[in-house]
């Protein structure tokens, strides 16, 4: 029978007041693995529209929409075909979506709906890019009712479980927030705020990427995305992607809020750059703190034993990777008693986990069954890169004989759509939980010798 119960960090004071250790606590070392891990809302990321077996591991799908598709008639939205069409085939595989609503992309149709155009909003016709239609942005009617489309998409998606990030699209071509080199297409400040502040309201659970960096949305919960990763990331001119990050003062921003990128030149050129520049990738990785690259990233096909390395040591770099070096718990306990347990856990990754996950501790019986689910108050998005100790007050089960029980930490996904955090060790794991030790557990009538901490 599984049940839960809330626990706190407690610190030694705390301890000399409410708990009791038993003299026979140990400490447990624990190994790294190797291999690299593909978990939850970190990693390589795939076309959602490519239905494929990916040739990498991954856990995040990428997928644009238009307006015009999203809004067919005014007020009626159509997300139901947008999530049947694109979205379920890799949701059923436990991945997340990082989705992107644009009104230009060039090469593509008319990304405005048509009873907009019919109500007088103005399109001008491009050459670049393989053409298309950019619509006047200052056009009043236009705001009201992009407004009115991101509101709808946060009431729909601000707490959808499926949804990893987003990018805030809408404006510019592909919705890449410019109209490079018809500069006079583009919207004005004060529309794209407008847009900004309109995403800021309604999505307070979801996390956001920005194109382009400024001073201003380095204050609000943005993150940001390189749309061209490795060839514009970083150079001397100002335009470059670290150059807008130093510029705009957002150089502590990835600590809570999400940083990807994108491959120019798609699979082609995803498998070039980690072919030619492997060690560029890693420093860029590593110094741009990025999660997740894609979405040509997932696809990418290894061309010899050494390139599949370089892939596999950029999705180890990328975002979180939690280790844990060692557990300190007893080997004995009385049931219904409170007792300690301590882990260290170091990210090794470049990155942290950037929602409120629940670490959990699961006490397994001798049948390897969940008897007991505690969850705590830990807060995994404070596990920046580095070490990080982790103390607990656990109560034990309250068997009727002696049990000999396995004790293991989880974090779960809290929609319970998709698997669990691993934590990336050697040793074993039940359920997608990792085991600590084992603990012997007596009756609470039991007599065994128990000292102050």
């Amino acid at each position: 029978m599984r049940t839960k119960h809330y626990i706190t960090p407690i610190h030694l004071a705390l301890l000399l007041v409410i708990g009791l250790l038993p003299i026979d606590a140990r400490t447990v070392r624990f190994s790294e693995r190797e291999e690299p891990l593909p978990n939850p809302l970190k990693g390589w990321v795939i076309w959602g529209e490519d239905h494929i077996t990916p040739p990498q591991p991954v856990t995040l799908f990428f997928s644009y929409r238009s307006w015009r598709q999203l809004e067919p008639e005014e007020g009626q939205y159509d997300f139901e075909s947008w999530e049947r069409e694109v979205w379920q085939y890799w949701v059923e595989r436990g991945m997340k979506v990082i989705f992107r609503v644009y009104l230009d992309y060039p090469g593509r149709p008319v990304g405005v709906p048509q009873w907009l155009v019919d109500q007088g909003v103005e399109l001008s016709e491009y050459d670049e890019y393989g053409g298309g239609w950019s619509p006047d942005y200052e056009n009043p009617l236009l705001l009201e009712k992009v407004k009115d489309l991101i509101v709808a998409l946060g009431e729909r998606y601000d707490d959808d479980p499926r949804v990893g990030f987003l990018d805030v699209g809408i404006l510019g071509h592909w919705g890449e927030w410019h109209t490079y080199p018809r500069e006079e297409l583009f919207a004005s400040a004060s529309v794209q705020r407008e847009v900004m502040n309109t995403f800021l309201a309604v999505f307070s659970n979801k996390k956001m990427m920005l194109r382009y960096p400024t001073v201003w949305t380095a204050k609000q919960r943005f993150g940001y995305r390189d749309d061209c990763f490795l060839t514009d990331t970083e150079g001397p001119e100002d335009w470059y992607f670290f150059s807008r990050i130093r510029s705009a003062n957002a150089e502590e921003v990835w600590k809570t809020q999400p940083f990807g990128g994108e491959f120019c030149g798609g699979g082609a050129g995803a498998i070039e750059g980690t072919v030619e520049q492997p060690d560029e990738c890693l420093r860029l990785i590593r110094e741009g703190h990025f999660s997740h690259l894609g979405p040509a990233g997932g696809s990418i096909e290894a061309q010899d034993d050494a390139h599949q390395q370089t892939i596999d040591s950029m999705l180890k770099l990328m975002g979180y990777r939690f280790v844990i070096r060692e557990a300190d718990l007893p080997e004995t306990a009385l049931g219904g008693n409170t007792l300690q347990i301590k882990f260290t856990v170091e990210n090794t990754g470049v990155a942290p986990f950037y929602y409120p996950w629940p670490l959990e501790i699961v006490w397994f019986d001798g049948e390897a069954e969940r008897e007991d689910v505690q969850t705590t108050d830990i807060d995994i998005r404070t596990w920046l890169p580095g070490t990080h100790e982790v103390s607990l007050s656990v109560s034990a089960p309250s068997p009727s004989k002696e049990t000999q029980y396995n004790v293991a930490i989880e974090i779960p996904d809290p929609g319970g759509g998709g698997p669990p955090v691993r934590f990336a060790n050697v040793g074993e794991e039940q359920e997608g939980a990792f085991i600590l030790g084992s603990v012997k557990i007596q009756p609470a009538s039991s007599c065994t010798r128990w000292q102050p901490y």
